[in-house]
């Protein structure tokens, strides 16, 4: 069956905020709010009934997030011809870290990677532990494990 409107109506503040906090712009975020209650609405058939919501959801506009990032590094950059140069390696500098640190992050376990890519975009302990039905002690535990194996990973 899915879930209920009623329910991804409950879930719309929190969504709604982790949007603001990944977005940093409010019309971004209603953007990427709605791009995400769309998905979730064409894959209601898709969530299994008796688990988080609130974690689907976010695992959906965080999975919009990097489909987002994947197709700006195909775009064209409009800047003025003088800093061209600059602008460009600068772009290439931070596709390469962007890319690296998303390949990294995206090889941690799925629990993981849930809660580092939410405590990074702003979320706070308490929220990430609601959002995945986990104590805070919990998220605190896995995001400093995840942050110590991706550490790890770029120290070699």
């Amino acid at each position: 069956m899915g879930f209920t409107d009623g329910e991804l109506i409950e879930a719309l503040p929190t969504l709604r905020k982790s949007a603001r906090g990944i977005t940093k712009n409010q019309d971004d975020a209603d953007d990427l709010v709605s791009d995400t209650v769309i998905r979730a609405l064409s894959n209601r058939d898709r969530f299994t009934e008796g688990t988080n919501l609130r974690g689907w959801l976010y695992i959906i506009m965080r999975n919009i997030v990097f489909t987002n990032m994947r197709r700006m590094k195909f775009e064209a950059v409009d800047t003025d011809p003088e800093s061209l140069d600059i602008a460009v390696v600068s772009s290439a500098e931070d596709a390469i870290i962007l890319s690296q640190v998303l390949i990294a992050v995206n090889h941690l376990p799925a629990r993981k990677r849930n809660v580092v890519m939410a405590i990074a975009n702003g979320e706070t302990y308490r929220d990430v532990a609601l959002m995945f039905d986990l104590t805070e002690g919990t998220v605190k535990s896995t995001c400093f494990n995840a942050r110590e194996q991706l550490r790890i990973q770029f120290d070699r």
